[in-house]
């Protein structure tokens, strides 16, 4: 059944008769769509929206006593007339078509996702500033939230909120993490991510703060995004640009002689649960597969006719981890620390600069490894920081 003919209703006429063509070419003379036709040598029968009865009324009143006619009536029209003086029945139906659509007015759950240390914290801090399970949600401003939950946590520098059906996704990054994040638009400085010695500017929007030859700390600021125009007054705008100092740096790590790593199996599983207005209803599948695993998990609002329910769903994906123990020699742990150095030298350092001189000590112990680089760096500390203009309004 289609949508229309659920709403406008349907019927099936169904002619029993030694000629049950004659239905058919009743409807061909008055040209009258029908649809999922059904011949055999006795009986023809075929569906026309409920409204366009009225148009075949004069033949089936032509029908002899030796022919037999059934209709059978579906869809919404047809119910109503059933139930229209069963008034209990249809404040019911009102009701649970309100409720529906209230309930998907507000927000039934928060989840996060990003660098959040103190989950517990970070839910009450996100529901002092306004966001929490059971709040309004159609004229919520996630931004105003956003920025006031930072206000209550400085330790993280970026906040995101996404409402997705009946749920608040809540991206969170941390300060440390966020220092070589991209900012698209909007006005910003750059400060020292560290601490050195200047070598050289490179200033490509903004005013330079700092020469060659000065001390800075981490934090400092070195390119404003405040310019002075030629008239005296001043703008903001999105500072750009490098400055190369040069600064003594260390690397250090420890591997120990016994490791014990982590393995993929390739055995997967999946839970898929139900929650009504951010009540768990039912589960499929094991709530706990596996003794050890890494867990994935999505959440789809359930939709129906292009409304979205106060129902979604949860899959959780879990593929299963063994833990092994591995015994290395001096020199495989030899390798192993001075593979992470050279890592840590490629991503942090050769990206964006480069290394003067370097010192390798190497301290053999009962349980491991130690590796010590003391390093001599001449790089760009330059970490972009946004900054807001506020109006004078």
């Amino acid at each position: 059944m289609t949508l229309l003919s659920l709403i406008l209703g349907s019927v099936r006429i169904r002619l029993v008769s030694p000629r049950p063509e004659r239905l058919v070419n009743a409807a061909h003379r008055i040209n009258l769509p029908f649809r999922k036709l059904v011949m055999t040598e006795r009986e023809a029968s075929f569906e026309i929206l409920l409204f366009r009865l009225s148009r075949l009324r004069p033949f089936l009143e032509t029908v002899s006593l030796a022919e037999e006619v059934t209709l059978e009536e579906k869809g919404l029209p047809p119910l109503l007339r059933r139930y229209r003086k069963r008034f209990g029945f249809f404040a019911g139906i009102a009701v649970f078509a309100v409720s529906l659509l209230l309930a998907n007015c507000f927000v039934w759950g928060v989840d996060l996702s990003g660098s959040a240390r103190e989950p517990e914290e970070v839910f009450a801090a996100l529901s002092e500033a306004g966001l929490a399970p059971g709040v309004w949600s159609r004229d919520m401003d996630t931004d105003a939230i956003a920025r006031k939950f930072l206000i209550l946590h400085p330790e993280y520098a970026y906040c995101g909120i996404r409402l997705v059906g009946m749920r608040a996704l809540v991206e969170l990054r941390d300060a440390e993490i966020l220092e070589k994040h991209d900012i698209n638009d909007g006005y910003s400085n750059m400060i020292a991510g560290g601490s050195g010695r200047v070598v050289r500017c490179e200033v490509m929007n903004g005013e330079a703060c700092v020469k060659p030859g000065d001390l800075v700390q981490k934090g400092d600021l070195l390119i404003s995004g405040i310019r002075k125009t030629e008239n005296g007054s001043f703008r903001p705008a999105r500072a750009r640009g490098r400055v190369f100092c040069e600064a003594q740096e260390a690397f250090e790590t420890f591997v120990p002689f016994s490791e014990t790593e982590t393995v993929l199996t390739g055995r997967e599983a999946s839970v898929t649960s139900y929650y009504l207005l951010g009540k768990k209803l039912f589960s499929f599948g094991a709530a706990d597969p596996f003794p050890l695993s890494e867990r994935s998990v999505f959440f789809e609002p359930v939709r129906f006719g292009g409304i979205t329910l106060p129902l979604y769903r949860e899959t959780a994906s879990f593929a299963e981890k063994l833990e092994k123990t591995v015994q290395l020699n001096i020199d495989r742990a030899r390798d192993i620390a001075y593979d992470r150095y050279t890592i840590y030298r490629n991503e942090d350092i050769c990206q964006n600069g480069e290394i003067k001189a370097e010192d390798f000590l190497w301290e053999e112990r009962e349980d491991g490894v130690y590796l010590l680089v003391k390093l001599f760096t001449v790089r760009d500390l330059c970490r972009e920081v946004p900054f807001t203009v506020l109006s004078d309004s």
